[in-house]
């Protein structure tokens, strides 16, 4: 799965290339080329990273260079009230230390909204993916190289109820199928096909504020004869979106979640969940977002599944008209449930800069780190990362 020399060569090219192209003055917006019509808008975004433990162990630390080249092509058609989007993205990854985790992701994504009168929307998309699980992100042995997967799916989303309407009614399907393509005898197991449903009815209590009321249900298949994390879960769920004032807006929701595993063997897994995000503005060139979340995963190889909790603060300054700082903090504590007790903290923060060099052009520099303390000591590690990116578009 490795990327060749011929790569290095690739990226250096495409950063002269990007040097060489005109100079503008306007801050970084995509303009896209009209072809017969329509819009193509090309991005390219290349990073050098620099990670001290790549693979998030404790002792026996790897340290590598990186480098990632991210191409992105979209191109939408409009005809009448509806949107055609084709989206081509990828992402190539090269490890100085280790070429065994080089990896060559992609996607594949048709996004239609159709828009029928003031009151019905319908938007489906269809999604083909090449992605892969780096070396100690999951709980399975590691083996010699990444886990890659494909994944093939569809979402449909259909609305009714005119925008600012008394009350909306939304309904939304999915089909996942993700199927490993190697290191066999670790990631067979982990083959699934899943369905998701949910109905949402929405409540206008005042101009731009909204009561949500919400059932959804998933339906994840284990498809490897031996599996026994087939299983089926069920949310209910109450909230709201708000924007209060022109400086603060917000949603949130809690609710009560139920899954049940097929196979007695399994530690089923009740309670309640919640997920919300504020976004208050301080200052007209300072915000501040708040993210809070309890969650539930299913298990990558230690118990039966995860429940995840986690809050977020994020501080957005612009400091001058094309340079801005992102100062992030991140606390989050993972309860691994069923034939484990495994019990992990996690704390981060990060420091990013931003440059608008030009009016396609743009320079970002990041700083993080990442502290894991488990109440099983092998499970701790501490990870920093130095992060260089240019992005660019038309």
């Amino acid at each position: 799965m490795g990327i060749d020399r011929s790569l290095i060569v690739y990226k250096f090219i495409i950063i002269f290339l990007i040097v060489l192209l005109p100079f503008s003055s306007k801050a970084l917006e995509p303009l896209g080329v009209n072809v017969l019509g329509t819009a193509f808008v090309p991005a390219l975004q290349v990073k050098q990273l620099y990670d001290d433990n790549i693979f998030t162990t404790k002792d026996h630390r790897v340290a590598s260079w990186i480098s990632k080249i991210h191409p992105i092509l979209d191109w939408q058609v409009r005809h009448q009230s509806h949107v055609y989007t084709l989206i081509y993205e990828a992402e190539l990854g090269y490890y100085y230390a280790s070429t065994a985790d080089n990896y060559q992701d992609y996607k594949l994504q048709l996004d239609t909204d159709f828009q029928f009168g003031s009151r019905l929307n319908w938007h489906i998309l269809g999604q083909y993916l090449q992605g892969h699980d780096a070396r100690g992100s999951t709980d399975r042995v590691d083996a010699d190289e990444a886990d890659v997967y494909h994944i093939a799916g569809f979402r449909s989303d259909l609305k009714y109820g005119a925008e600012g309407a008394i009350g909306q009614i939304q309904w939304q399907s999915e089909y996942l199928r993700k199927r490993y393509d190697n290191n066999r005898a670790s990631t067979q197991a982990f083959d699934l096909n899943q369905w998701n449903m949910g109905l949402s009815f929405l409540y206008r209590v005042f101009p731009k504020s909204y009561l949500l009321f919400s059932v959804d249900t998933s339906d994840i298949d284990f498809i490897f004869s031996e599996s026994t994390q087939d299983n089926q879960i069920w949310r209910l769920s109450v909230g709201g979106t708000w924007k209060a004032t022109m400086k603060t807006t917000g949603n949130f929701k809690v609710g009560y979640i139920d899954k049940d595993f097929e196979s007695a063997s399994r530690d089923d897994f009740s309670g309640f969940y919640w997920k919300g995000e504020m976004e208050w503005k301080a200052l007209s060139y300072s915000t501040f977002t708040f993210k809070t979340a309890k969650k539930l995963s299913d298990s990558t190889g230690i118990g039966d599944f995860t429940v995840i909790r986690h809050m977020d603060v994020d501080w957005r300054h612009q400091w001058l008209r094309r340079l801005e700082s992102v100062t992030h903090i991140s606390l989050a504590e993972a309860e691994y449930g069923g034939n484990s007790d495994r019990d992990d903290d996690r704390w981060e923060a990060g420091l990013e800069l931003r440059y608008e060099m030009r009016r396609w052009l743009e320079l970002g520099l990041r700083y993080s780190y990442t502290k894991v303390d488990s109440n099983l000591d092998i499970n701790d590690y501490r990870r920093k990362q130095w992060l260089f990116v240019i992005e660019a578009t038309l």
